[in-house]
């Protein structure tokens, strides 16, 4: 309730500014037009935070064909996620490349997980690891421990088991839970493994 108040509280805020934009002497008012790609940014994370899922969505499909890199990425969530337009992860794929080729780290590691999953691309480990790699040497935590998973398991990368180590300290340090259990787990088998 407190996150819609302050959504509402920033929409409000921002049609009052955008609604004060003055155009030359002689040409009509239009505030929409007067709208900055943040401030119509802001306006679909509003949307989608109050579940107005469609215009979120129509905005961030036209804020992304302005080539606006966030957008690309929301576009690209909505696709994933059916939110506001039909599910279809190649769009989503689509989206996510976009973004990701202009070294968004999130739509990188989203774009790796539709590799590594197959989802509305052909399955690819080596492509995967190379996207969560980049996302990961950008400080994206999930991307980190993927990243120590393609090591571990030899997806896309081979079977590294102290690379898979470095990543996974890495994505711990920056606060990743599962990569705690993955730490953990690696060295119980490694202290079974002595004690053989």
């Amino acid at each position: 309730m407190k996150a819609q108040c302050i959504y509402a509280l920033i929409f409000s805020i921002m049609v009052s500014f955008t609604s004060s934009a003055t155009k030359p002497a002689g040409e009509p008012q239009d505030p929409d037009n007067y709208e900055t790609q943040l401030e119509r940014m802001t306006r679909a994370y509003y949307y989608m935070q109050t579940n107005y899922h469609k215009q979120a969505a129509e905005l961030y499909k036209a804020l992304a064909s302005e080539g606006y890199i966030p957008a690309q990425y929301e576009l690209g969530l909505c696709c994933i996620r059916g939110l506001g337009v039909d599910q279809d992860p190649a769009k989503a794929a689509y989206w996510f490349r976009k973004a990701a080729e202009k070294g968004n780290a999130d739509a990188q590691l989203e774009l790796g997980i539709c590799y590594y999953d197959g989802e509305g691309v052909k399955q690819d480990y080596k492509n995967a690891a190379r996207w969560f790699r980049l996302s990961a040497e950008q400080g994206v935590p999930i991307a980190m421990y993927n990243l120590g998973v393609c090591y571990e398991k030899g997806r896309g990368v081979p079977v590294n088991t102290p690379v898979a180590i470095m990543w996974y300290r890495k994505a711990a340090k920056a606060g990743h839970h599962t990569a705690r259990q993955a730490l953990s787990r690696i060295a119980e088998k490694q202290r079974s493994f002595r004690s053989m």
